[in-house]
Order: structure tokens, then sequence, then C-alpha cells
């Protein structure tokens, strides 16, 4: 009973926290030129996430704002990720106001979702990335990496 109520209940406040608030700490190091790694990969979990949102079609209308966070995303990843490591760096105007309006969507859509909604996206998100050969990495884990680097 508790497990079926727990998956029934809307996402909290702090629960939504957890995922927006570092994730606006991710803009603004975008903005300020200090992006890392880290950053371009938790404003990643918030497209492929969000795509999957939208696509289960608990909160629609997010698409074109989705696309263009991820065309933005992939074009900031190609230029500052090199063989010699992340090299921050800054911005387009257009693709700091994609991530940035990524944020806005994605803070809508978890303020829209039951726990157990916002862990089938997850899931969703995760199985995607796997099936398209990419490599799904535990955020927890990049910080021990920067930390050795």
């Amino acid at each position: 009973m508790n497990i079926a109520l727990r998956n029934a209940t809307k996402l909290t406040a702090p629960e939504i926290d957890h995922y927006i608030v570092p994730s606006r700490r991710a803009v603004e190091a975008f903005r300020v030129g200090r992006g890392n790694f880290k950053d371009w990969l938790r404003l990643c979990t918030l497209v492929n996430v969000g795509m999957a949102i939208e696509d289960g079609g608990v909160v629609k209308g997010f698409r074109n704002d989705l696309q263009a966070a991820l065309q933005a995303l992939e074009e900031i990843g190609t230029r500052q990720d090199s063989p010699k490591g992340w090299k921050p760096g800054a911005l387009h105007a257009s693709e700091l106001e994609a991530i940035r309006m990524l944020v806005v969507a994605h803070d809508f859509q978890l303020r829209q979702l039951s726990y157990g909604e916002h862990q089938e996206a997850y899931r969703l998100a995760t199985a995607r990335v796997k099936c398209d050969g990419g490599e799904v990495i535990n955020l927890k884990n990049i910080q021990t990496i920067e930390q050795i680097a």
C-alpha cells in the first residue's frame, strides 16, 4: 500500500529541487564560461528524461524546447570535448537560451508528475541511451573523476 501511495504521489519540492537546483547551477556555469563535463551531462540527462516525459503523454508541449536543447548540447559537446579533456568556453546566445529553457521546461514537467511517472520516464530515458549505443553515467561518479584529474 505504501509503495502504491508513493508512486501515485506528486514529486515534493525537495525532490524537484534535487534535479532543478544543480541544473540551474549548470546553466549559470555555462553562462560565465565555466561549464564542465558534469554540467553538460546533467543537462543531457534533463533532455533525455524530458523527452521520455513528453513521449509518455503526461506533460506535452515541450518537444520543440527539448529538441533545441538537445541540438545545443550536441554542439556544445562537439566543440568543448576534446581528446585532452573538456575545455570550458563561451556559448552562443542561442545555445545558452536553449539550455535555460530546458531547465524551465523540465521544472514545469516535474511539478506535474507523480514519483512513479518520473521513475518510469527515467527508466525509459536510460534504456533509450543504452539502445542508441550511448553510455549511462552516474553523475555521482563524475565528481570523483574530476578530483583525480
